[in-house]
């Protein structure tokens, strides 16, 4: 079975977990009445909130939809942006991450393996006043007839700082004739260190538990890549970022080897 692994321990190295502030349960059933949605049957219990879903898909050539409920248990209003990662996806497969609203493009796997959903766009947030639920969050995963099993990340963060974590969790899809195994922790040996962050001329990147040369790849909000360079650890012991020409923003850095992401960090430039 071929597959692309992109095993990332991702974005919320730098991010702050914020405990306690949404529950994710399994989806309800409801029926739009008058154009609104009307709970029908309630939606279970157990908070999904770290923990991995594990589905079966369905539809091996077309689309399998998921959803999921987001409550805010905060006592603050919260705008929340998703953050989708490809921890482990099979080539020729596509995803999609909706609020109701989903972006016109499915994601192909490894085009984007960390997306913003919806880049800046406004569309693609969801505010909820406390206590309140978004009942429209859906995942969309299509196998396009291939063999193996996709495991996704899903990551809720602050709209404004993208720098708070409310909750995560993942999705594991399986359409495989034979075992088919993923794990976000093959690649818990290796460390890095991303400083400054903010950075505002140079960011200095180190690493360890890499013993070969590595791609480093740069790429902003909307999954453009900006900048990438080939280093080998072993012939130096870090990696400069030149920040002096990058805007304001944030930006991701990878650490890839061939086909593989080992580990992605949020970098914030600001002059």
């Amino acid at each position: 079975m071929k597959r692309i692994l992109l095993s990332v321990l991702v974005l919320s190295l730098i991010a702050v977990s914020v405990d306690a502030q949404l529950k994710i349960i399994e989806h309800g059933v409801y029926q739009f009445i008058d154009g609104q949605p009307v709970l029908v049957e309630p939606a279970g219990t157990e908070d999904l909130n770290g923990t991995t879903i594990e589905l079966e898909a369905e539809d091996l050539t077309g689309d399998n939809e998921h959803q999921v409920w987001v409550v805010n248990e905060s006592n603050e209003t919260l705008t929340l942006r998703c953050v989708r990662t490809e921890l482990s996806v099979v080539p020729e497969t596509e995803n999609n991450v909706c609020w109701g609203l989903c972006p016109i493009s499915t994601q192909t796997a490894g085009d984007q393996p960390v997306w913003i959903v919806g880049g800046t766009a406004p569309a693609f947030t969801e505010t909820l006043a406390p206590g309140d639920t978004a009942i429209t969050f859906a995942f969309h995963y299509e196998p396009n007839g291939t063999d193996g099993c996709s495991l996704f990340k899903l990551e809720f963060f602050d709209n404004e700082t993208t720098s708070i974590l409310y909750g995560s969790f993942n999705l594991n899809f399986e359409h495989s004739s034979s075992a088919c195994v993923t794990s976000v922790d093959e690649f818990e040996n290796i460390e890095t260190s991303l400083s400054p962050n903010p950075a505002s001329n140079i960011a200095s990147l180190t690493m360890s538990g890499i013993d070969k040369p590595v791609d480093i790849q740069i790429f902003d909000l909307l999954g453009q890549t900006i900048a990438k360079d080939r280093f080998n650890p072993l012939s130096a012991d870090r990696y400069l970022i030149d920040t002096n020409n990058m805007g304001n923003g944030i930006y991701f850095v990878s650490i890839q080897d061939e086909n593989q992401v080992l580990k992605t960090m949020k970098l914030v430039v600001k002059h």
